[in-house]
């Protein structure tokens, strides 16, 4: 072989190995630019309720203030009234306010939903952003985030209405619009909750206190000194139901969670919604 065709051969293997190298930097960097727009993306949606590792167990969920909505049982409705009373179209004095609404599939996973109602100096806004990213059993393209920021407070009011023995809350429109032409977007009533009207209104209590007493079934606690639950009784009777399949030693200090229904005997009897054991 010549040396000139040497010369070329190794020029075309040089090119061949920096055009190979060019093509491997180009797809690592198109691969990487579409991992931190996913990425963004993903941050993106997990800022917009702010709390994805937030727990929204029942207890927790009501603890904090949130409406509600279990089966057959409702919490904190007074929450959702005074919203209604804040910002519906029939307030004297319509204010900036917001609510969490959490309420439980079959299954027990939390739908979360946000209501903002936010002013200016010259207009004001209703912004819906819904979360369902925690129900396992719907399909994967439907959990999601959505987010609806175009609810104009001129045209829109909260309202509650009755629909058999459903309970509807939703943005009802309020006046009548004149649209520019049929390409325009067209604005519609849009449901927010809704809730059976026999369900039950529950309100959530907490107290600490030292086991005294200890069975199978239930635990005997002595609240400490200042719970409002020592009102009632100085020993309260706790019916474990879910709750037994742990141990409640004798001196164990102890948070219980319970509806606000209190049996007026001797000790005083609740149905406990969890127990949490803080030391011994």
């Amino acid at each position: 072989m010549k040396k000139n065709e040497k010369l070329m051969i190794g020029v075309l293997v040089l090119i061949t190995i920096v055009m190979i190298g060019v093509l491997a930097f180009s797809k690592s960097k198109t691969w990487k630019n579409t991992l931190n727009t996913n990425v963004q993306s993903s941050e993106k949606g997990q800022d917009i309720i702010d709390d994805t590792d937030e727990d929204y167990s029942l207890e927790k969920a009501t603890e904090r203030g949130y409406f509600v909505i279990g089966h057959n049982k409702i919490y904190n409705k007074e929450k959702l009234d005074k919203f209604i009373e804040n910002t519906s179209m029939n307030s004297k004095n319509r204010k900036e306010d917001s609510i969490k609404i959490v309420q439980y599939t079959t299954e027990g996973d939390p739908i979360i939903t946000e209501l903002i109602y936010k002013k200016t100096e010259n207009t004001s806004t209703y912004i819906l952003k819904e979360d369902n990213t925690r129900d396992k059993w719907s399909a994967e393209e439907d959990r999601k985030v959505r987010i609806n920021e175009d609810i104009p407070g001129n045209i829109y009011g909260i309202t509650e209405r009755k629909d058999g023995n459903i309970v509807i809350v939703e943005l009802a429109l309020h006046a009548e619009i004149d649209y520019a032409d049929e390409n325009a977007k067209r604005y519609e009533t849009i449901h927010v909750c809704s809730y059976t009207s026999n369900s039950t209104q529950e309100q959530i209590s907490t107290f600490n206190g030292k086991v005294i007493e200890a069975n199978q079934n239930s635990i005997i606690v002595e609240p400490n000194a200042g719970e409002d639950i020592r009102k009632s009784a100085d020993k309260i009777s706790v019916k474990l139901g879910k709750n037994n399949d742990e141990k409640y030693e004798v001196g164990s200090i102890v948070k219980i969670v319970y509806t606000g229904y209190i049996m007026e005997t001797y000790p005083a009897q609740i149905e406990a919604v969890s127990i949490e054991v803080n030391s011994k």
